[in-house]
């Protein structure tokens, strides 16, 4: 739960007519990096296009079973456009994110300490996104705070007290703007 271990195994032994559980555990490397490579497919309209993300990931970075996580990718995508039905156009989005975990919740006074049977996590996160596309760019900025509860196997409380979101959007085709006054 902490994604800290491979494994635990914990074995019991007497000793002294007393019960001793002895605890090992295997740690996942401090430092990982993840790449995946392939294709967009998407059968809503869209025309297959590569797709590539590298993720550096650092465990316990203050020695707090905190997990930070340093991500790019990039992609690019054939789409129906909208101001022309019979065309398709070229979609290019780059996103890069850098975020920290922390193994509780960052409240004030016991509330920190409540939740522990729930595997509680505190992540704060910063987004940018860069969508390039003929009729329209868009940016956006995106920070994000959010405590996690796992209440079961199955089910997991996400609760985001702050969300901030800048975007801005340039229309580079007079025809794309006037098609948005018409909806």
């Amino acid at each position: 739960q902490l994604q800290m271990f491979k494994f635990v195994n914990i074995s019991y032994s007497v000793v002294d007519d007393s019960l001793v559980a002895n605890i090992s555990a295997g740690s996942l490397s401090k430092f990982q990096v993840n790449d995946e490579f392939g294709v967009n497919t998407n059968i809503n309209r869209q025309i297959p296009g590569p797709y590539g993300s590298i993720t550096f990931t650092n465990r316990n970075t203050f020695k707090g079973c905190e997990i930070l996580d340093l991500s790019l990718s990039a992609g690019i995508e054939g789409q129906i456009s909208n101001i022309d039905q019979n065309k398709f156009i070229r979609t290019t989005e780059i996103n890069g994110n850098v975020g920290i975990s922390f193994p509780l919740l960052l409240l004030p006074g016991s509330w920190r300490y409540a939740y522990l049977d729930y595997n509680p996590r505190t992540r704060f996160s910063l987004s940018y996104i860069s969508s390039y596309r003929p009729d329209y760019d868009r940016t956006e900025i995106k920070a994000i705070m959010n405590y996690q509860l796992q209440l079961n196997q199955a089910s997991r409380l996400i609760i985001a007290p702050l969300e901030l979101n800048l975007i801005n959007a340039t229309i580079k085709q007079p025809e794309f703007l006037d098609l948005l006054e018409t909806l």
